[in-house]
This record gives C-alpha cells, sequence and structure tokens, in this order.
C-alpha cells in the first residue's frame, strides 16, 4: 500500500471513530422507549429511595418548545395563570419542599418527550418505535439527559437546601394518538385511568393535541431516576379540517376555562382537570404518596 492510500486509510478510519463516538455520545444522553400504555412512565433506576423530605421541586414551568417552535408560539403568555395555579398547589401538597430557581440555567436542563410517535414534536427515533401491527401510532417516551453545567449547578442548588433529589415538572402541548372505543367510537387516553371520546368522524391517522404535565426526578448527579406526563385536555380537529390537514389547536380561550371550570365530571368532588393530572404526576413520580384514582 502506497503512502497516498495510506494516508486515506488513516482518514477514513479517523471519520468512522468520530462517528461511533457521536453515536454512543447520543445514545447516552438520549433514549427513546414505546410505552405499552397508560399510565404513561417510565422507571431508569430499580431503586428509587426518594423520601418526601429529601424532595425538592421547582416551580413549574414550561416546555422549552413553547419558546422556539412555531407550532407552540404566542402561547407562554396564555399559559402564565395556569402556571402559577399549579406551582401554589405543587406547593401545597408537601410532597415536596420548593427550591428557589431565581437566576437557575435554562440550556442544558433535561427534557421529557410524551406522545404519539409520529406527533409533531417526537424526535426522529419514535418512529422507529412503531410495529406493521399498530392500527394507532404508540405512546412512546423520549428523555435528554441534562448537560454537565446543568448537573453541577443542580448539585450546588440542592446542597444549599440539603436535598437530595430533584421534582422537575413542565406544562406544555404533544399529541397523543386516536384508540378505538368499541365498534364504532374513538378515544384518546390520557392518563392515569383518564380518557376522553373523540367524534367517531375523526381521520384515524391524525393524532390529537393534548394540554399536559411532564415530570422527571433527579437524583444529585443529575441522573433521571422516573419520567413520564398526565395529559389535562385533548383537543381534536373537525373532520372537514383534517381533510385538508390544517389543526385546530387549544386556544386562549379554552385555556382560561381549564384555570378554573374544566373538571372531571368522574371523580367525587368534580375537582379541576389541570389539578388532578399535577396531583397523579407528582404521586407517579413519588410513589409513597397518594392517587386521586386508586
Amino acid at each position: 500500500m502506497n503512502r497516498c492510500s495510506s494516508r486515506k486509510m488513516l482518514i477514513l478510519i479517523a471519520l468512522l471513530f468520530a462517528s461511533a463516538c457521536s453515536s454512543l455520545n447520543k445514545l447516552s444522553t438520549a433514549q427513546t422507549d414505546r410505552l405499552k400504555g397508560a399510565p404513561f412512565y417510565k422507571s431508569y433506576s430499580k431503586n428509587i429511595a426518594a423520601e418526601n423530605q429529601e424532595v425538592r421541586h421547582f416551580p413549574v414551568g414550561l416546555d422549552g418548545k413553547i419558546y422556539t417552535e412555531f407550532f407552540h408560539s404566542g402561547r407562554e403568555k396564555a399559559l402564565q395563570p395556569l402556571l402559577e395555579a399549579m406551582t401554589a398547589y405543587l406547593d401545597s401538597l408537601s410532597w415536596s419542599a420548593p427550591l428557589n430557581a431565581d437566576g437557575f440555567m435554562i440550556s442544558g436542563a433535561p427534557y421529557a418527550y410524551v406522545g404519539s410517535a409520529e406527533g409533531e414534536d417526537a424526535p426522529p427515533e419514535a418512529a422507529m418505535q412503531r410495529n406493521e401491527s399498530d392500527k394507532y401510532p404508540p405512546m412512546v417516551i423520549h428523555i435528554q439527559k441534562p448537560g454537565k453545567e446543568w448537573k453541577a449547578a443542580l448539585a450546588q442548588r440542592l446542597d444549599e437546601s440539603a436535598g437530595k433529589y430533584l421534582l422537575f415538572i413542565n406544562l406544555g402541548f404533544s399529541q397523543y394518538p386516536k384508540a378505538d372505543k368499541g365498534l364504532f367510537e374513538k378515544k384518546v387516553v390520557l392518563g392515569t385511568k383518564y380518557e376522553e371520546g373523540i367524534k367517531f368522524l375523526s381521520a384515524e391517522d391524525k393524532p390529537v393535541e393534548v394540554l399536559q404535565v411532564t415530570g422527571m426526578l433527579l437524583d444529585r448527579e443529575g441522573n433521571i431516576l422516573r419520567a413520564g406526563s398526565e395529559g389535562i385536555v385533548a383537543k381534536d380537529t373537525p373532520f372537514l379540517l383534517q381533510i385538508f390537514d390544517v389543526q385546530k389547536s387549544i386556544d386562549d380561550k379554552t385555556l382560561r376555562y381549564l384555570l378554573n371550570d374544566a373538571r372531571r365530571e368522574d371523580l367525587p368532588g368534580k375537582p379541576l382537570k389541570w389539578k388532578v393530572a399535577l396531583h397523579n404526576l407528582t404521586a407517579q413520580m413519588l410513589p409513597q404518596n397518594p392517587f386521586i384514582i386508586q
């Protein structure tokens, strides 16, 4: 082999090695899994020993995609009153202690996508979770682990508060797949023993937009121990609009209604939908706490 050929071979090996390292790094910082069904959660550690007195939580935040993607743009102001109400309710549960998030970095934060494998915001890897036998796209969970600087900042903040774990909760939008309800009806499953009906003439291949809360439980080192979501409310698109691939999103009027009037008629006392979702999400993150729905 002449010198030129040897040099080309070395360059090719270097490129292949760099590509392999990049793929390994991606696998180590992100993970996508198919969910078997509701409730929509996954544990990433076999030994979750978080006690309530050791857990801290930031105020409920917004899914980062609301700020960066056109699909969700302009909704952050409409969601602000709901965020404040949710944070106050989370504080009142006393299952974890509030942790000051002032000045805490946004870049490098962990992220969880929970939704249809073929949703608008689904990561590319999600589509690989669908099988040929699936009538509807499956639900998936995709996590992105926090960056090095974010983890260092978390460890310092937890140490200052004598905490060992962080409950990281965000409010945002996703898309969930439809499902059959008997022979002639459709539904969307939103979470812990919770579903909403869908109009019969709804297009089967179109997902449903869902307002949801996602949660992650992290340890001091920034490892994601458990993650998942609870849907609050769904909004389907009228069939005639679906023909032209136009999506009807959850509007600001609906969001105002959600704050004080949208209730779970199927539960005793008819609690607010967002309150049930947040309660059950927190209970799922910290299993020793009671569910609203047993």
